[in-house]
């Protein structure tokens, strides 16, 4: 097929506009890079003393830092451990709508400020809260917008857990699928 990225799907190339209920993959984020060289030039610290801080390897970090990965979630989160500061702070989730933190460092807003939506990609977090995708707030909207239909939520959120998956994919399976369409039970 032409036109079409890289990726494979039922032995065909896909990408996020072979299916329209598929939120974008997100790519490299110039403002995470900005955010994650800013506070490492603050310390003073090497690209390679940051990265045996945080316990990843250096070039994992300078491709971060230079804007060519978005990096994974745990990733995310050794950087943000080693910086003194939050995921949520990292990816610009603004300070003032933070209330408290999550066990895993991510920032947990006040409950009106939750946005919902698709998750950001490839981390799958919620792009309002900063929770793992579906948050409880977009869980309660989605059983709402698919009151009338169940069997179309559960193969939505099947197809979901599957992309989820192959995003998370240093990550077990089984932990994945829970946290995606496990709620579902």
């Amino acid at each position: 097929m032409s036109g079409s990225s890289p990726g494979c799907l039922g032995g065909r190339a896909a990408s996020s506009g072979d299916n329209p209920a598929m939120p974008p993959r997100s790519g490299p984020d110039p403002v995470l890079a900005h955010r994650v060289r800013a506070r490492r030039l603050q310390r003073n610290w090497s690209i390679r003393h940051a990265a045996d801080r945080a316990g990843i390897s250096h070039t994992g970090w300078s491709r971060i830092e230079s804007g060519r990965s978005a990096g994974t979630v745990p990733m995310l989160r050794k950087i943000a451990a080693a910086l003194g500061c939050t995921v949520g702070e990292l990816l610009g989730q603004a300070a003032e709508t933070v209330t408290t933190v999550t066990a895993a460092g991510l920032p947990r807003p006040r409950p009106s400020q939750c946005e919902h939506g698709w998750p950001m990609r490839p981390a799958w977090l919620c792009r309002g809260c900063g929770r793992a995708w579906p948050c409880r707030t977009r869980r309660h909207a989605l059983l709402q917008e698919h009151a009338d239909t169940p069997n179309a939520l559960h193969a939505l959120m099947s197809a979901m857990a599957d992309y989820a998956t192959a995003d998370l994919y240093d990550l077990p399976t089984a932990e994945v699928r829970a946290r995606v369409s496990g709620w579902l039970r």
